[in-house]
């Protein structure tokens, strides 16, 4: 996951991340709460979806299944966050 700028916090489904930018693991395909925060900048909320790919889909998730190899999947996301407007900074984001 990357921002411009970078440094900025992320929250997947509520819970801490890291710093943008960043590699970090997932569970399940879906729908799915983002958050970035970074102070000076307006919060961004976002629910974001990760889709399968299509090793994953019906038929073809049945060749995958028998393979003893395991197949990774990367979706990188990139956001652009807004500077908040004068008088509005955010000091120290929380979370």
């Amino acid at each position: 996951m990357e921002s411009e700028p970078p440094g900025a916090q992320i929250f997947f489904d509520g819970k801490p991340k890291g710093v943008t930018p960043e590699q970090f693991d997932f569970q399940w395909y879906g729908s799915h709460k983002l958050k970035l925060r970074k102070a000076g900048y307006e919060e961004l909320n976002v629910i974001e979806k990760l889709r399968a790919p299509l090793h994953y889909k019906v038929p073809l998730d049945f060749v995958t299944t028998v393979i003893p190899a395991k197949i990774s999947d990367r979706q990188k996301r990139s956001y652009t966050l807004t500077p908040q407007p004068q008088g509005q900074v955010r000091e120290s984001p929380d979370s």
